[in-house]
């Protein structure tokens, strides 16, 4: 069950709101910069990949993974076929072995306290403003270690002990493919993990590893006084798992009888590997999906950091709300709404920078893109200007000389009489 603490409200004065803003500026200015450096680097990084795939697929050579040929050597081969190994991988402290598979891991949680903060601010008149601060405390497992005495605001009654132990994985220093040896860095790329459940007689001779109880729960160790239903701080939960030998397709350069990156002429270097028995052209297509929804995730992260830095440093139009809080909402939408597109336009002329030299017409139209944008914004800066009316002057009435009178006539107006003429004859008066 989860413990709650409301802290004292604390008070923020105009100043306050003042460094604070200017601290998000620089921020802002920070992440700006790094965006820009990512959509740039992204842009330049499709060119090099689109080069190196085309280069790759046109070098490529199928080959028989239970052969080693000498005419290949150097060239850029294909190959499938099962991953296997004869190693025992071991870990040392809970005595398990695994033979024959190519990766062991264990995952080590531990029961402890975890702190949330919720934070709620209050603005008032006069550039003031108010904060009150909630810390909640819940009870989590957790693979990494919460120190809750450098983290937590309220640590006396949620204090987590030292984390005896963590997780570690093992791989197989030589894993073969045929007669092939992979690289590490194909073997890391190896994640088809299954759980190895413990036996009963893998748990003797474990009582030296803590002072709680060892037992089985599920088939992974359990170290504390009550696994079935009353966990405790401190409690650790220890799983196991393994990658089996299983069948792959690579893509890689023949190096005697190492598969290792082949470098092409683009500057870019191709080291391929999918599970099961996999044709080279599918496993390039695969490659230019892939890079493509990476090539758009970064393009999509570049966006979210020009976005927020705008947002921040757009902020600052905040400082004069702060006086007046109930104009706080109105200018809060609006600048993050013209965050979002100087963002977009933004975004848009630094992809737009990076292809003109390579593709210069889809630099110009991603231009005329940002530039559609910004009439946009604007466009809702007209909107909300307020419309001048036209509100016709008033006339002053005419000074009546001796003589004349104002006489009121059916209609209701009141009209100028000349002396000797009839009221038909009457001048209105304006």
């Amino acid at each position: 069950m989860a413990t709650l603490y409301t802290d004292d409200t604390s008070k923020q004065s105009w100043n306050a709101h003042t460094k604070d803003y200017f601290k998000n500026i620089v921020f802002g200015t920070l992440l700006l910069s790094f965006s820009f450096m990512v959509l740039f680097w992204n842009e330049g990084n499709v060119i090099s990949q689109i080069q190196t795939l085309e280069e790759a697929e046109q070098e490529v050579v199928s080959i028989d993974a239970n052969q080693v040929d000498l005419f290949n050597e150097g060239k850029l081969i294909h190959l499938s076929g099962p991953a296997i190994t004869n190693e025992i991988l071991i870990d040392e402290i809970f005595k398990i072995d695994a033979n024959d598979v190519i990766k062991l891991r264990r995952i080590v949680e531990m029961y402890q306290w975890q702190e949330r903060q919720h934070p709620e601010s209050k603005g008032l008149l006069g550039g003031k403003g108010t904060i009150t601060m909630t810390y909640i405390y819940d009870k989590v497992w957790s693979s990494e270690y919460i120190n809750s005495k450098k983290k937590f605001k309220h640590f006396l009654n949620h204090k987590n002990p030292p984390m005896p132990m963590k997780g570690k994985e093992f791989i197989a220093e030589h894993v073969n493919l045929g007669e092939f040896t992979l690289s590490t860095g194909i073997v890391k790329q190896f994640s088809n993990y299954q759980h190895l459940p413990i036996e009963n007689f893998q748990i003797q001779g474990l009582q030296d590893i803590s002072d709680n109880k060892v037992s089985l729960k599920f088939g992974d160790f359990y170290i504390g006084k009550d696994p079935a239903y009353n966990p405790q701080i401190g409690d650790l939960r220890v799983r196991f798992e393994i990658v089996p030998p299983t069948t792959v397709s690579i893509i890689a350069k023949q190096s005697d009888s190492d598969l290792i990156p082949y470098q092409t002429r683009a500057a870019g270097k191709i080291e391929l590997f999918e599970y099961g028995t996999v044709d080279a052209e599918t496993m390039f297509k695969h490659a230019r999906i892939f890079n493509n929804n990476f090539i758009w995730f970064l393009r999509l992260v570049g966006f979210l950091l020009v976005f927020v830095g705008l947002g921040i440093i757009f902020q600052v139009f905040r400082i004069l709300a702060t006086v007046m809080p109930f104009f706080n909402s109105v200018i809060n939408y609006f600048t993050w709404f013209a965050a979002f597109t100087f963002a977009l336009t933004f975004t848009f002329d630094t992809i737009a920078a990076a292809w003109l030299y390579y593709r210069p017409l889809a630099a110009i139209i991603l231009m005329l893109i940002s530039l559609v944008f910004l009439f946009i914004l604007k466009g809702m800066q007209n909107i909300t200007k307020p419309k001048e009316k036209n509100v016709q002057q008033p006339v002053a009435p005419q000074p009546m000389s001796d003589g004349q009178r104002a006489v009121m006539v059916p209609s209701g107006h009141a009209v100028m009489v000349k002396p000797g003429l009839t009221p038909e004859a009457a001048v209105p008066i304006k």
